[in-house]
């Protein structure tokens, strides 16, 4: 019994070593470190790299999110031409350092209003949901379960209603316990909702800090909301 055991353990540590190797590559060190505690610690030491070393999750999902990035990149349009034709010395050398970090374009004619207030945000942010036309796309990591968080799930479930294409997106651990009662019914009227990084992975995954923290309004293509506001009474 006792031989046919530890035959068992010593063939779950090879594979184990095997996955490592396969999954750490490029980084000996961590091979090493890793072979190491599952030399001397078998089974358990592969446990422990689950949880506070393996690597691979991340790296294939910011790899699947760099080739999505290189594709918007190659539909919007850089916008060269207003560039090189703004007058201001200081905003071309902003938008030329934003551009040159994260591919986003330069436009112009735009008008921008700063918000310190979430009530004065929420207020407009609201106003111009009920008022859409053609799409709302959103991005928050929170929306509380409370009466802000309520009024704007109404509210998309209306526009849905009225015809409206309308996206939501939140962060799973973010949202905790939100207005799901709300989110079920947006979702029944025709509403799409997704989750980002459901918690439930972090049992094989537990990268915790690899949450969305965006808080992203686009209405219409002609409005858009950011910063740093979460939905609710806070």
């Amino acid at each position: 019994m006792i031989d046919w055991l530890t035959q068992l353990v010593v063939d779950a540590d090879i594979i184990f070593l095997l996955i490592l190797f396969f999954s750490e590559k490029n980084s000996p060190s961590k091979i090493l470190l890793w072979g190491v505690v599952m030399v001397f610690l078998p089974i358990v030491g592969f446990v422990l790299y689950l949880f506070i070393g393996q690597s691979f999750y991340s790296e294939n999902k910011y790899e699947k999110k760099g080739l999505k990035d290189e594709e918007i990149n190659d539909v919007l349009p850089s916008n060269d031409d207003l560039l090189e034709a703004e007058p201001n010395p200081d905003y071309k050398r902003t938008a030329k350092a934003i551009l040159n970090a994260g591919g986003i374009g330069f436009s112009n004619n735009n008008d921008v209003k700063l918000y310190t207030l979430g009530e004065d945000k929420f207020k407009d942010l609201y106003e111009d949901l009920r008022n859409a036309k053609k799409y709302i796309h959103l991005e928050y990591y929170i929306i509380r379960d409370d009466e802000l968080g309520n009024e704007l799930i109404d509210i998309l479930t209306q526009k849905v209603k009225e015809g409206v294409e309308v996206k939501l997106l939140t962060d799973d651990f973010g949202v905790g316990k939100g207005p799901k009662k709300a989110i079920k019914v947006f979702k029944k009227a025709g509403g799409e909702f997704a989750v980002f990084h459901m918690v439930l992975w972090l049992i094989l995954s537990p990268k915790k800090n690899n949450r969305n923290h965006r808080k992203i309004a686009v209405i219409d293509g002609k409005i858009a909301y950011c910063g740093g506001f979460n939905v609710g009474d806070e």
